[in-house]
Protein backbone atom coordinates (compact mmCIF):
# COMPACT_ATOMS: atom_id res chain seq x y z
CA UNK A 1 0.00 0.00 0.00
CA UNK A 2 1.66 3.80 -0.84
CA UNK A 3 1.63 6.34 1.34
CA UNK A 4 -1.12 8.85 1.53
CA UNK A 5 0.66 11.35 3.50
CA UNK A 6 3.82 13.09 1.91
CA UNK A 7 6.60 13.18 4.52
CA UNK A 8 7.98 16.64 5.99
CA UNK A 9 11.13 16.44 3.21
CA UNK A 10 8.35 16.54 0.25
CA UNK A 11 6.17 18.89 2.04
CA UNK A 12 9.58 20.70 2.39
CA UNK A 13 10.89 20.54 -1.08
CA UNK A 14 7.35 21.91 -2.61
CA UNK A 15 7.52 24.76 0.28
CA UNK A 16 10.66 25.59 -1.55
CA UNK A 17 9.55 25.27 -5.19
CA UNK A 18 6.62 27.77 -3.98
CA UNK A 19 9.08 30.28 -3.45
CA UNK A 20 11.47 29.94 -6.76
CA UNK A 21 9.70 32.82 -7.97
CA UNK A 22 10.81 35.19 -5.36
CA UNK A 23 14.43 33.77 -4.84
CA UNK A 24 15.28 34.06 -8.99
CA UNK A 25 13.81 37.48 -8.27
CA UNK A 26 16.54 38.62 -5.65
CA UNK A 27 19.75 40.09 -6.65
CA UNK A 28 22.56 37.55 -6.32
CA UNK A 29 23.87 37.90 -2.95
CA UNK A 30 20.85 37.86 -1.28
CA UNK A 31 19.91 34.99 -3.27
CA UNK A 32 22.93 33.21 -1.02
CA UNK A 33 21.29 34.07 1.82
CA UNK A 34 18.07 33.09 0.96
CA UNK A 35 19.50 29.54 0.04
CA UNK A 36 21.14 29.30 3.37
CA UNK A 37 17.57 29.75 4.63
CA UNK A 38 16.04 26.72 2.95
CA UNK A 39 19.84 25.15 4.18
CA UNK A 40 18.78 25.96 7.41
CA UNK A 41 15.43 24.80 7.31
CA UNK A 42 16.40 20.96 6.05
CA UNK A 43 18.54 20.59 8.89
CA UNK A 44 16.16 20.43 11.24
CA UNK A 45 13.40 17.96 8.91
CA UNK A 46 13.42 15.13 11.68
CA UNK A 47 11.61 18.49 14.28
CA UNK A 48 9.93 19.61 11.79
CA UNK A 49 8.07 16.27 10.79
CA UNK A 50 6.76 16.16 14.85
CA UNK A 51 4.89 19.08 14.22
CA UNK A 52 1.23 17.92 12.15
CA UNK A 53 0.53 21.41 10.76
CA UNK A 54 -1.32 22.53 7.71
CA UNK A 55 1.65 25.27 7.36
CA UNK A 56 5.13 24.29 6.78
CA UNK A 57 6.10 27.62 6.69
CA UNK A 58 6.20 27.88 10.62
CA UNK A 59 8.23 25.06 10.48
CA UNK A 60 10.80 26.76 8.27
CA UNK A 61 10.64 29.94 9.61
CA UNK A 62 11.49 27.92 13.18
CA UNK A 63 14.50 26.34 11.79
CA UNK A 64 15.73 29.72 10.11
CA UNK A 65 15.34 31.32 13.74
CA UNK A 66 16.90 28.10 15.89
CA UNK A 67 19.93 28.56 12.97
CA UNK A 68 20.41 31.87 13.67
CA UNK A 69 20.22 32.25 17.12
CA UNK A 70 22.98 29.61 17.10
CA UNK A 71 25.13 31.62 14.81
CA UNK A 72 24.63 34.50 17.16
CA UNK A 73 25.26 32.84 20.51
CA UNK A 74 28.59 31.60 18.60
CA UNK A 75 29.71 35.15 17.91
CA UNK A 76 29.09 36.93 20.94
CA UNK A 77 31.29 33.62 22.58
CA UNK A 78 33.74 34.97 20.27
CA UNK A 79 33.57 38.36 20.47
CA UNK A 80 33.60 38.30 24.73
CA UNK A 81 37.00 35.80 23.78
CA UNK A 82 38.16 38.86 21.65
CA UNK A 83 37.11 41.40 24.69
CA UNK A 84 39.17 39.12 26.89
CA UNK A 85 42.24 39.41 24.95
CA UNK A 86 42.17 42.87 24.57
CA UNK A 87 42.31 43.41 28.16
CA UNK A 88 45.09 41.41 29.03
Amino acid sequence: MGRTVPTYREVLEEERKKWREFKNSLKEEEREVFEKLMEDCELHVSAGSQVKSPNPFREMAMSMLLEQQKEIRSMKKKLDRLEKQLEE
